[in-house]
């Protein structure tokens, strides 16, 4: 006898449920989830901080949790941009910098408490090119603002015939 069995024999509810006697499974939010762990206490205990990890991942409802997920999806872009296109020699460093500092979400992500602003601060130390390139983002974003505030204050050519 399993730990599950010998816990639903004697009354106690666990968190997940023992499917098949191979693996745990949890129901979250209408999605069935497994973790690959043996029956026993042990195995149990795992999937259960494994199952915790992922409840983290999966919440929304945090403080700056948008935040994180607008960097996310923005990196992730680029890397898929990357996929697409390729990568040139000069740009090899910055890739593998944008899937570091994806990983650096990430692994932001699984705490339970975010901060207001993603710690970037020892990442671009130690990426200089990284650190360029997203300046170069920030002011060529700049730009293109001010360029069609500007471009909305001047009359239009056409309007004058």
């Amino acid at each position: 006898m399993n730990s599950a069995e010998l816990c639903k024999a004697n009354g106690i509810k666990l968190d997940l449920s023992p499917l098949d006697g191979r693996c745990w499974r949890k129901y979250i939010k209408g999605t069935s989830y497994y973790f690959y762990h043996p029956l026993p206490q042990k195995g149990y205990q795992v999937a259960l901080a494994e199952m915790v990890l992922l409840r983290t991942k999966l919440s929304t409802d945090r403080p700056h949790h948008d935040v994180y997920s607008s960097h996310l999806a923005l990196f992730n872009s680029v890397v898929d941009y990357y996929t697409v296109f390729g990568v040139s020699k000069d740009e090899k460093k910055l890739k593998r910098a944008v899937e570091q500092f994806i990983e650096l979400i990430e692994e932001q992500l699984k705490k339970r408490v975010l901060t207001p602003r993603i710690k970037t601060s020892e990442f671009l130390n130690t990426h200089p090119e990284f650190a360029v390139a997203t300046l170069t983002f920030q002011n060529m974003l700049y730009l293109s603002q001010v360029l069609m505030v500007e471009s909305t204050k001047a009359p239009c050519p056409a309007d004058e015939l």
